[in-house]
């Protein structure tokens, strides 16, 4: 028992939409204070903007003070992001504080800083307002920078464990290896014959499994450490980071046999990875490094290079089934999904069995997920129960799972079923569901409540040419907008033409777009170019107006579908800016009009007119670039110093077909111009180059585009730059670091893959995802690193997705 208590000074800083949260943490700081506080000898004090006297100087100041004298500072963000805090350069009184932590640990690292981020409701996301774009902005820059520990939670429950865990772990932590400052009381003192006892019982205990001998070597190491006075001083190092590793280890193991939810936080398990040719763990040590692995969401826990024999297979499995934790269950389950692995018809039946008398939504929703791959028959009655769940999330998907099985092993009662459903199906399921169907069965689907079967029947039907102009009508007419944009576009297939006023009233913006006033959206320009293709040379000329809204989309429809015939007036377009096809529309505006026309000429100022110059501008490039030849160059040239994002990739896309090598470059930096996905310009300029690996090392080439470079090279010029590797491994942009540890997979055999991992931990600082996709691609059995390979690739595709594995 400890007579003077160690005080860690906590300061909490969220703004004022989580009340709730704020009080749970104190409480959590109480109850840890009278459990665990006093036995370890340290006491929790929690500081919040709760706290904070009324008196005459900024409030904010105060509260900057506590932020200053913290030990460790706790963040909490959901929607709101505060108020600015008067006489400040920073947005809220959190910003300030977050940023005046960070800017302190920067300097004395110190405080400790976590950071727990609410979910949000994804529908708040589709509109959000001033309070959201803010929060949303700090979210994506934490994730993509990843300097700060961060960690999601969805309610007050999980919040509750989570803190709790993560709390009452630093706190172990800090007993078992901090130094205690001067103020401390003095630790009992360890004699010579005591220290001398322990390592007589190192040396006479040989029988002892290797682990076991090295925590009692251990024990003799910390001894003389204490008596050379190691708590006393904060200056000296005592204890060696592979020491410090192998007590964290052994401190954690111990910890988890009382609290049965303790993990490894990700700097720990870092530390102990980088250190691990020095630990020969226990059981119950390899259990924690397991269960830690497996709870981790956040990419940044390795340890495979522990289980590597294919018995982790079978612990991976008794986990998911027995294992306490919903979180380390979850991840066991969801492992299971990402590897593929199919288990006996009775340890299924038992996990199965176990989930649903353990009644945990996640657990059963990630077993729902798998048995969408792996499911048979006889796992139907487990998803029954699921689909009567609460939960419309975890329904969904044991309906989609259900489907999945019936499909493989009962296509006719598969369809039955997906007639009846009352979910949203996944569409790729429904569409292999759909492909076996009668076409009378697709007749009935048209009518289907579901507006997905609607859809789905119907481009079916299209696909066995079996769609009229009749149904495609219909569907147009539909209440539900995605089956009515779908009846837009099959309708214009068929060949019928449909007024961009009916198209702009069914396909709308984006709420992105509308947020910032935005009345036109990308795809319904698409649409109507295509609903315009439909028309005769002649009756796109009559549409040709620059005082018509969509005057430039009959341009483009004109330019691409009619592009010989009309080749030579778009390079005389393009080379007068226009200012023909301008007067002759104004002329016959006043012909027709008269001084109402004067007037509406008159409503056309410079920039007004320049912004559909530009407009006419892009349709004219685009046809150029997808139809025209090298003939066209001089004109296109024109266009390159003063290209646009309207403009950039019509100009990329033409270098790329009729360019050399001098012009990849070119092509580059039009591609970061570019405002729609044209990953297919960088590609161009890829094959042009001679020596496509130097853009590896090219420091004047920005993260994100580097990060599409990577994915895009060729495996020969992923070897010629290796020399780069580490570098890149090192990058600030996690884009950039996971892109080339994927490729590094597909062009290294894992002996290279494990030198390059022991060289990134050699050096002084290194981020944890990187070395945790290394980890699972160099040091898992053999047959599972494809899986994370694929894994990988998937989370590359689907960047802000949440379960990237579908």
């Amino acid at each position: 028992m400890h007579n003077t208590l160690q005080i860690l000074n906590v300061f909490l800083a969220s703004p004022g939409d989580l009340l709730e949260e704020r009080k749970i943490a104190r409480m959590v700081v109480d109850e840890l204070n009278a459990s665990i506080g006093r036995p370890l000898g340290w006491r929790v004090e929690l500081y919040g903007w709760e706290d904070t006297p009324i008196g005459a100087v900024r409030p904010q100041s105060q509260i900057n003070e506590e932020v200053n004298q913290c030990d460790l500072f706790v963040g909490l963000l959901w929607e709101r992001w505060g108020q600015p805090p008067g006489e400040s350069p920073y947005n809220s009184g959190f910003e300030e504080e977050i940023e005046l932590a960070k800017a302190r640990r920067a300097k004395t690292g110190s405080p400790e800083i976590w950071l727990f981020l609410k979910k949000i409701d994804p529908k708040l996301l589709r509109d959000p307002g001033e309070q959201m774009k803010l929060v949303i902005a700090f979210r994506e820059k934490t994730r993509s920078e990843q300097k700060l520990f961060y960690k999601e939670f969805d309610n007050s429950i999980e919040w509750t464990s989570e803190f709790r865990r993560r709390l009452s772990n630093y706190l172990v932590t800090l007993a078992g290896t901090r130094s205690f400052p001067a103020t401390a009381s003095t630790p009992p003192e360890r004699t010579e014959s005591t220290t001398e006892l322990l390592e007589l019982e190192a040396q006479t205990r040989e029988d002892l499994p290797k682990s076991s001998q090295q925590a009692i070597g251990l024990i003799s190491t910390l001894s003389r450490a204490i008596s050379a006075g190691a708590l006393e001083t904060s200056q000296v190092k005592q204890i060696e980071d592979k020491q410090l590793a192998r007590i964290l280890l052994l401190a954690g193991a111990l910890q988890a046999s009382y609290f049965k939810d303790e993990l490894l936080t990700a700097h720990q398990a870092n530390l102990i990875y980088r250190e691990r040719d020095g630990i020969n763990p226990s059981k119950s040590e390899r259990l924690l490094l397991l269960r830690t692995m497996l709870a981790s969401s956040e990419q940044n826990v390795p340890g495979w290079a522990w289980f590597r024999s294919d018995k982790t297979a079978k612990a991976i499995v008794a986990i998911a089934t027995y294992d306490t934790s919903d979180e380390v269950s979850v991840g066991a389950i969801r492992f299971l999904r990402e590897l593929k692995l199919g288990i006996s018809p009775q340890e299924k039946k038992k996990l199965l069995e176990t989930l649903l008398g353990r009644k945990s939504e996640n657990c059963s929703l990630q077993a729902a997920l798998w048995l969408q791959s792996h499911g048979e028959l006889s796992d139907l009655p487990f998803l029954l129960e699921c689909k009567l769940d609460d939960s419309s999330e975890l329904s969904i998907a044991a309906e989609n799972a259900s489907l999945a099985i019936l499909q493989r092993d009962n296509p006719i009662q598969a369809l039955k079923e997906l007639s009846e459903t009352s979910q949203k199906p996944s569409e790729g399921i429904a569409t292999s569901i759909l492909a076996f169907a009668q076409d009378a069965d697709l007749h009935t689907f048209l009518k289907h409540s579901n507006p997905t079967l609607r859809k789905l029947s119907a481009l079916e039907l299209h696909e066995r040419s079996l769609l009229t102009g009749e149904m495609a009508a219909a569907l147009i007419k539909d209440i539900n907008n995605d089956v009515q944009i779908t009846g837009i576009e099959l309708s214009i297939q068929l060949g019928e033409f449909i007024p961009s006023s009916q198209i702009r009233s069914v396909v709308r913006p984006t709420s992105l777009l509308a947020a910032i006033g935005s009345t036109s959206s990308p795809d319904a320009d698409r649409i109507i170019v295509k609903s315009l293709e439909t028309l005769s040379p002649d009756e796109l000329k009559k549409k040709i107006d620059w005082y018509l809204s969509d005057g430039y989309l009959a341009y483009a429809a004109l330019a691409r579908k009619y592009f010989s015939s009309f080749h030579d007036q778009i390079i005389s377009d393009l080379s007068d800016g226009f200012s023909s096809l301008q007067k002759k529309c104004s002329e016959r505006l006043l012909k027709e009009f008269g001084e109402a026309g004067r007037r509406q000429l008159d409503q056309y100022d410079g920039k007004l007119n320049n912004f559909l110059r530009k407009q006419y501008t892009a349709a004219a490039l685009d046809a150029i670039a997808t139809y025209g030849s090298s003939i066209d160059r001089p004109v296109v040239e024109e266009f390159i110093k003063t290209a646009d994002f309207d403009t950039a990739g019509s100009l990329g896309e033409f270098l790329g077909k009729h360019g050399g090598a001098e012009d990849a470059k070119t092509i580059i930096d039009l591609y970061k111009k570019s405002w729609s996905n044209r990953d297919h310009l960088l590609n161009s300029a890829l094959q042009l180059m001679q020596d496509p690996h130097s853009l590896l090392s090219d420091s004047t080439i920005d993260e994100q585009t580097l990060a599409k470079i990577i994915r895009l090279l060729d495996n020969a010029s992923i070897s010629a730059g290796q020399n780069s590797w580490l570098s890149l491994l090192s990058s600030s942009s996690s884009d950039v670091r996971k892109a080339i540890a994927y490729r590094i997979y597909a062009t290294s055999d894992s002996k290279k893959r494990r030198r390059l991992l022991t060289s990134l931990l050699s050096m002084p600082s290194y981020y944890y995802d990187a070395v945790y996709w290394l980890d699972r691609m160099s040091y898992a059995p053999i047959e599972w690193q494809s899986h994370f390979a694929d894994s990988l690739q998937k989370h590359l595709d689907q960047p802000f997705k949440k379960d990237w594995l579908d």
